[in-house]
């Protein structure tokens, strides 16, 4: 757990018009927060709003209401009168909001406040840091750093669970569809694909809508039609159904990463202008089929694209395993793992910390799977230590949280600007879940300090399955070097 708990605070908005996918994506990772990382969540959410947060955020969440406004100007002040009238001590603030941007962002930072936004409109940003996980991908500026990228998608953790049952051993034939697109389908595209599934009698179809689909009763008339096809409103089973699933028809955005995390080919439809280039670039990856945008796709061209995979196995095999590669469903963590570095102190380490990185380097978590296998001698790393710190190009790194020692991490920067990677956890941090933290912490310095190192080089024994692991969500491709050891690589 973290030395002293985070109190994060999410401003997002959510309803039959807005959709619910600002809601899926901040109540997955608010949980992952909670349940990995022990940190404490509030809410603001307009008053139209409000009935939609128990249905994605954990019971644990505090939720707090403001008034309809459009103004940015207005909405911020409402946003921070809540913090000071509750008395709420908040570290950092996420927003989601399409209706919120620079204004509302300069006008949060002025009051001291650490503001994280997600976005996937490409739009310019006032925060300090900004996740886009589909593109359109923007670059990254004095005042804001971001995150970009699939591997950053936040699911929740019942798709989490329900993807490490799967084989993703599908024959590629076609039994089931599943057909959602999200918890309101403003444009209704669900009729149109069912209209072009109604000749596939011996398929079962799975609809599913949310809370906020303006016509569920006509929907469930048109589903009673067809013995083997059935009406989901509302469900908290969308993984199970996607696991049951041979493949989907959908709108783009976060149900988009969700099938992809579970190895489920899908056609997709993008609903909204923000959906398309996220759409256009994992279709050219071989992740989906994108069909296009809702106002240029008709039954027909519904009915076409079905078809193609009716009697293409090997494609849908391709599609399914392409996805899950992109997705691997660890996206809360990695971002967890970046927020919870925010605060943290890399420290370049002084001669008064050698007998402290003696015993902490000795510990028998530290040795087990180093090659050296420890057992040095104080001498020995008394020596080492000297060197090290008269080596400008070594980079030997502290990192504390307040005044607690975390991990150490160092840096041997290599004639072709790259950089080697030792890390360790001090024994007191073991099993608390703050090596990712305690990476990124020394990450940043090292962009800072040391700005011509393009990439970072490191190695693991096999067996070191926690090492594996932070390499993974830290962001290095690895592959194998020996029977004993992995190899592992990140481009800075």
């Amino acid at each position: 757990m973290i030395t002293k708990s985070k109190h994060i605070l999410f401003r997002l908005d959510g309803n039959a018009q807005l959709g619910t996918g600002h809601f899926s994506r901040c109540g997955a990772l608010a949980r992952c927060g909670i349940e990995n990382y022990g940190v404490t969540v509030s809410c603001i959410v307009r008053e139209s709003s409000k009935d939609y947060i128990s249905h994605f955020f954990p019971e644990e969440t505090d939720l707090y209401t403001i008034k309809d406004v459009e103004n940015e100007h207005e909405d911020a002040a409402l946003s921070l009168a809540v913090i000071q009238d509750y008395q709420l001590a908040i570290d950092i603030i996420i927003l989601d909001h399409y209706g919120l941007g620079e204004t509302w962002e300069e006008l949060i930072q002025e009051a001291g406040v650490y503001l994280f936004a997600l976005d996937d409109c490409g739009r310019d940003h006032k925060a300090h840091v900004v996740l886009e996980i589909l593109p359109p991908y923007s670059a990254t500026t004095e005042e804001t750093q971001y995150l970009q990228g699939t591997e950053f998608a936040l699911l929740s953790g019942a798709f989490v669970e329900e993807r490490k049952k799967l084989l993703l051993s599908s024959d590629g034939s076609i039994k089931k569809v599943l057909v959602c697109f999200g918890g309101a389908d403003p444009t209704d595209e669900t009729v149109k694909v069912l209209s072009a599934l109604e000749k596939y009698n011996d398929i079962s179809v799975d609809v599913v809508v949310g809370a906020a689909y303006p016509e569920p009763n006509q929907l469930e008339k048109q589903c009673l039609q067809h013995k083997n096809w059935t009406l989901y409103i509302n469900t908290p089973h969308i993984p199970k159904l996607m696991a049951q699933a041979d493949i989907a028809i959908g709108a783009g955005g976060v149900m988009l990463l969700e099938r992809m995390a579970m190895g489920l080919p899908s056609l997709v439809i993008s609903v909204a202008d923000n959906q398309i280039a996220g759409s256009q670039a994992i279709h050219e990856k071989g992740c989906i089929d994108y069909i296009g945008h809702y106002n240029t796709v008709s039954v027909e061209s519904v009915n076409q694209s079905f078809q193609k995979y009716i009697n293409n196995p090997d494609a849908l095999r391709n599609m399914a395993q392409y996805a899950s590669k992109t997705v691997d469903g660890e996206g809360g963590k990695r971002v967890w793992g970046y927020l919870l570095s925010i605060g943290l102190l890399a420290r370049e380490a002084t001669q008064e910390n050698c007998k402290q990185l003696y015993e902490w380097r000795n510990h028998h978590h530290n040795v087990k799977y180093t090659e050296s296998g420890g057992g040095f001698t104080l001498q020995a790393h008394q020596e080492w230590f000297r060197n090290i710190l008269l080596d400008p190009k070594r980079c030997l790194l502290i990192v504390y949280d307040n005044n607690q020692e975390l991990g150490v991490v160092r840096f041997d920067i290599q004639e072709d600007n790259s950089a080697i990677l030792s890390i360790y956890l001090v024994p007191s941090q073991h099993g608390n879940k703050r090596g990712l933290s305690v990476y990124f912490a020394a990450e940043r310095y090292l962009k800072e300090n040391f700005p011509f190192v393009v990439s970072v080089n490191s190695k693991m024994h096999k067996e070191n399955t926690s090492s594996i692991k932070l390499h993974n969500l830290a962001g290095f491709t690895q592959d194998s070097s020996n029977e004993q050891w992995y190899c592992a690589y990140k481009k800075l």
